[in-house]
C-alpha cells in the first residue's frame, strides 16, 4: 500500500509545528510515520493476518504508549483518513481527519484543568491550533479557553465538563466521534 499523511500533516510539519519526539499537549507525543505493525514488528507482525491492523500507519502514541494511526483503509474527506487510538483488540475511532484529531485532543486538556497549573498544557497548542483551526472552530475554542481560565483564575471549579465537551464533538466531528 502506498500510504501518504494527509496535506494538513505535512503542512503542520513543514511550519515546525509537528516535530518527532514532541508533544502535542494533550496526551500526544509525535512520532516518525510507520506502519504501526513495522513499530513493534516482534510483538506484531504475528497477527497481521487475524487482526485489522495492516492498514494502520501510527504517528504518535498516547503518554500510555497507546498508538495514535491513520487508517488508510478509511478515506474520510480529501486527502484525509480516519484516525484512530489502536492496540491489538482495541480499534476506537477518534476523528475523520487530523484537524478533528486535534481539536478532540485539545479539547480533552481543557477538561482535565483543574487548576491554574495545569493551564500550561491548554496554551502550549495555541500555534498549531491557530494554524490549522477553521477560524469558527478557533473562535469557539477561545470561548471555552477563556471562560475555563476565568474560573480557573477566580478558584472556582473548571467548568467545561465531559458533557460540554461530548456536546462539542458531536457538533464538530460527528455522532460517530461522539462516545461517552
Amino acid at each position: 500500500m502506498n500510504f501518504r499523511p494527509p496535506e494538513s500533516y505535512t503542512r503542520l510539519r513543514r511550519l515546525g509545528l509537528i516535530t518527532d519526539h514532541h508533544e502535542f499537549r494533550y496526551d500526544v507525543e509525535w512520532c516518525p510515520i510507520m506502519r504501526w505493525v513495522e513499530s513493534e514488528p516482534e510483538r506484531l507482525i504475528k497477527y497481521e493476518a487475524e487482526q485489522p491492523i495492516r492498514d494502520y500507519f501510527m504517528f504518535g502514541a498516547t503518554a500510555g504508549g497507546d498508538p495514535w494511526c491513520w487508517h488508510a483503509g478509511i478515506p474520510t474527506t480529501g486527502d484525509e483518513f480516519e484516525i484512530h487510538q489502536v492496540d491489538l483488540f482495541m480499534y476506537l475511532p477518534m476523528a475523520a481527519t487530523l484537524e478533528g484529531f486535534l481539536l478532540r485532543k485539545h479539547l480533552e486538556g481543557i477538561v482535565y484543568c483543574d487548576h491554574l497549573d495545569s493551564w500550561r498544557f491548554v496554551a502550549g497548542n495555541s500555534r498549531l491550533l491557530e494554524a490549522l483551526l477553521s477560524p469558527e472552530e478557533l473562535t469557539e475554542v477561545r470561548s471555552i479557553e477563556q471562560r475555563v481560565h476565568l474560573a480557573l483564575s477566580r478558584g472556582d471549579n473548571n467548568p467545561f465538563q465531559w458533557d460540554d465537551f461530548y456536546a462539542v464533538i458531536e457538533r464538530r466531528l460527528g455522532t460517530a466521534y461522539a462516545r461517552r
